[in-house]
Parts: structure tokens; sequence; C-alpha cells
């Protein structure tokens, strides 16, 4: 019975651990709440490599969608974006 459950807890950690794994945000240019002049790119920080695939939205302080003109990999775990107008 406990040779199972052993088993069991293993099979869990070797192939769920990675699927449950998620980038997170750490750090942003300019930083979060910033008062800066209208910036013609950001640069997003993660605390993992980001998949190609990744996509990025980012929202105005309304709260609707800014249009993204541009989005590029620095390296793995950066990513500058472009908006497509100047944020206000």
């Amino acid at each position: 019975m406990n040779r199972f459950r052993i088993c069991i807890v293993l099979a869990a950690v070797l192939f769920a651990g990675p699927a449950w794994a998620h980038a997170r945000l750490t750090s942003s240019e300019p930083t979060a709440d910033a008062t800066v002049a209208a910036p013609a790119t950001l640069e997003l920080h993660f605390s993992q490599a980001l998949a190609e695939k990744s996509t990025v939205q980012i929202t105005g302080p309304d709260g609707k969608a800014v249009a993204i003109k541009a989005v590029a990999f620095k390296d793995a775990t950066t990513v500058a974006v472009t908006p497509a107008m100047p944020l206000l």
C-alpha cells in the first residue's frame, strides 16, 4: 500500500509539477505606478523563461486594452512592448 502511494506522489511531482509553473512579472521599466513622460517602449521582466508563443496585453488606467505595435523578446525572461499609440 505504501509503495503505491509513493508511486502516485512521485508521478504527481515528476509529471504535473512543471505544468503548474507560470512565469510572473517581477519588474518593469518604467516601474509600476511611476509618473513618467509617455514611454515609447515598455520592458517587462519575468521570473522564468517565456514560451515563444507567449502573448502580452496592456491595459490603460481606464481598464481598456491598449493596442500593441510590436513585441520583441530581448532575452528568455525580458519582453519589450511598443504600444501603437503614445501612452498618456
